[in-house]
């Protein structure tokens, strides 16, 4: 029921649900009107506004209101439950005109709105069932799907630029990546403007993370050459000749049978491992190292292997492990290290035992 007791101070109570202010009143009904007058309850005769009843009808089917319950807990228990029965009964009996309780506030059909209606929903299936299948997929050429199987630094460049459309080809068909050698002061930034190149496309090539273009250029520096994409315009200057390339690869693949054997081989000083490789670069040296692991039964790399970063260290671990084996066989027989005194200190012991210990140039008199 919509009214307002005289008691009952507008200005001072706020809603019992949201505990917001009133609106000021239009009026006083009989009945619930469209959400636009003020809710008295039934049981405590407290106020609930007209916004909490449009967005929550349920609040104005509670007898008793939630607040008198006790909290929303206190609506499922059977104690209580059982008191307002016998409360209804009682009222019921002195024949007193009491609408049904409502403890639950259930929601009922005034309380939903529907989208449409069920004729809708029968047309939407039967348009469905009547409308024809999309046209199937184009199959995928065996070439397309082999590449798409591949990382993206090995999928071939014709097949980029075929699904590209409209990028020109490198000038003289030169579609191989192309290398390029890091110098000290090179970013990888640097290197992408320079050259004209994406910088996300030249980390995904290389195998960098994204990070390499701000963050953590350092990253750069732990390669010796980076990989370009055929599309870099690489001027004379930069292009390196086949020769000197071929010098860079034996240099690099001297450093790496170097650090390899320095690793394997427990060695301390650096320069062990630098003459052990040198000595292992010597063809003759590889051509006898193969003829023994053929004698051994074992399959040899050959002269194939010359120059290679892992024939150079086999040849040059072999070498250090058959060195020091001698030296320890040595050791055992009791032929140690003997290192041979200078001349010249056994002549000036003797002449001195001769003038009885008077030095080299005798007494003083």
């Amino acid at each position: 029921m919509y009214n307002t007791p005289a008691n009952f101070d507008i200005n001072t109570t706020l809603c019992l649900a949201c505990s917001s202010s009133l609106p000021p009143l239009k009026g006083k009904s009989t009945a619930p009107g469209p959400h636009t007058d003020i809710y008295i309850t039934h049981c405590c005769k407290r106020p609930i506004c007209p916004s909490c009843l449009k967005s929550n009808p349920r609040l104005a089917r509670y007898d008793p209101c939630l607040s008198c319950l006790g909290g929303v807990d206190v609506v499922g228990s059977g104690s209580r439950q059982r008191t307002l029965l016998a409360r209804e009964f009682a009222l019921r009996s002195q024949n007193a005109s009491l609408t049904p309780q409502n403890i639950d506030g259930a929601v009922r059909e005034e309380d939903t709105f529907i989208l449409g209606d069920d004729e809708d929903e029968d047309e939407d299936m039967l348009s469905a069932v009547s409308r024809p299948p999309p046209p199937p997929y184009e199959p995928i050429s065996d070439d397309i799907q082999a590449n798409t199987l591949l990382p993206p630094s090995e999928v071939p460049a014709d097949t980029v630029d075929e699904q590209g459309g409209d990028r020109p080809l490198p000038e003289g068909g030169n579609i191989a990546p192309k290398k390029y050698y890091i110098a000290r002061n090179d970013t990888l930034q640097g290197i992408a403007l320079r050259f004209a190149l994406d910088g996300r496309e030249l980390c995904r090539i290389n195998k960098f993370p994204a990070s390499a273009l701000s963050t953590t250029p350092h990253l750069l520096h732990t390669r010796s050459f980076i990989m370009l994409p055929p599309s870099a315009k690489l001027p004379a200057s930069f292009q390196i000749p086949n020769a000197e390339e071929k010098e860079r690869e034996a240099k690099r693949a001297r450093e790496r049978a170097q650090k390899k054997v320095q690793t394997l081989t427990k060695e301390v000083d650096w320069r062990v491992a630098k003459a052990y490789v040198a000595l292992a670069d010597d063809p003759d040296t590889q051509e006898e190292f193969s003829f023994k692991k053929k004698e051994m039964g074992l399959k040899g790399e050959g002269s194939s292997g010359q120059g290679s970063s892992s024939n150079l260290e086999s040849v040059a671990i072999q070498r250090y492990l058959d060195d020091a084996e001698w030296e320890e066989r040595e050791r055992r027989e009791g032929r140690g290290v003997n290192l041979p005194r200078f001349p010249f200190l056994n002549n000036k012991e003797g002449s001195s035992s001769k003038l009885g210990g008077a030095g080299l140039f005798g007494r003083w008199k």
